[in-house]
């Protein structure tokens, strides 16, 4: 039998004998003549076998606790040791478009919930959702249409992050391009089958401007709203030292949209105004940042700007 720790003497200076005298257990048990029990001669005290089980089972389960906090440990040192290897996850595009669209949708479907059967039957046959909820689904579909773009180039080190948030505003980045070129800050727009064009304007008498069209409204706000972007994306690399001729660009990428095919390279007061395919050809233009210094942008925009999720 191992050492147990009883009352403060151990089982090791005792041992299990059968009682020719009743005695009593410290744990208040009454333990009869001719029982088994173990006897500690040097302090003359009786323990029954019960306790004697419990004790051993406690001792047991506090060593395998130990075991385990060792193990926990060790897997905590490895786990610091190699984080630094881990690369960072990408995030996951139109994450945050996604759950305001559900959120929204399923306001609007427990509001029809509440209706009479025929006039809810009614609202969900011939009403669709309205276009403040739909804006919000074409969303998410448009950012997941530009993020698979990007991560069919991460072969040729062209690596990305997406559905970044900015620190202290509710808004958040699209997606962010590291290319030899150096960062571009992409927000995607989903306008199926509407026409993207730039119309200069002023001349003479007036400076000349550029404007953005899309379906033949005026949208050039949408250009204006990625200023706060690449703002949070220079903040994020104030502490990183770039080369001289490293750029922080801002892109306006399209999807299912309508282009002349004689538009060429589309930009408004310097951001890039771009379909899937040129965005492909933009972000792998030439440059001096090589694929070590790309990864290490990466690695430093992830941790500066995490994932909405």
């Amino acid at each position: 039998m191992g050492e147990s720790t009883v009352g403060g003497a151990t089982a090791g200076s005792g041992r299990v004998i059968r009682l020719r005298y009743a005695g009593r257990c410290g744990c208040g048990a009454h333990v009869p003549v001719g029982s088994k029990a173990f006897w500690d001669a040097g302090a003359r005290t009786v323990t029954c076998l019960g306790c004697i089980h419990r004790l051993d089972a406690d001792a047991s389960a506090s060593a395998e606790h130990s075991r385990a906090l060792l193990a926990d440990n060790a897997l905590l040192r490895t786990d610091s040791e190699t984080s630094a290897a881990i690369p960072p996850r990408p995030g996951t595009a139109g994450g945050a478009a996604g759950r305001e669209y559900q959120r929204r949708k399923d306001r609007r479907d427990a509001e029809t919930e509440a209706l009479p059967w025929g006039i809810r039957k009614l609202a969900r046959n011939f009403f669709p959702d309205p276009q403040h909820i739909q804006a919000w689904q074409s969303g998410e579909l448009g950012e997941m249409a530009v993020a698979k773009v990007l991560n069919r180039l991460e072969g040729k080190s062209i690596l990305a992050l997406h559905d970044r948030r900015i620190p202290h505003k509710r808004s958040n980045i699209d997606h962010i391009a590291i290319g030899p070129a150096g960062v571009y800050v992409i927000d995607a727009k989903r306008y199926v089958g509407q026409r993207v064009e730039v119309r200069k304007f002023g001349g003479l008498f007036s400076p000349r401007r550029s404007e953005l069209f899309v379906g033949g409204r005026r949208k050039t706000a949408l250009v204006n709203g990625l200023d706060h972007q690449v703002n949070a994306v220079m903040d994020a690399l104030s502490e990183f030292e770039l080369p001289g001729d490293c750029i922080v660009s801002s892109v306006l990428c399209f999807i299912d949209a309508d282009w002349s095919w004689l538009s060429g390279d589309l930009n408004v007061n310097g951001s890039a105004v771009v379909g899937p395919r040129s965005l492909k050809r933009l972000v792998q233009r030439a440059g001096l940042l090589d694929a070590e210094t790309r990864h290490s942008l990466h690695s430093h925009l992830a941790q500066r700007l995490p994932s909405m999720t």
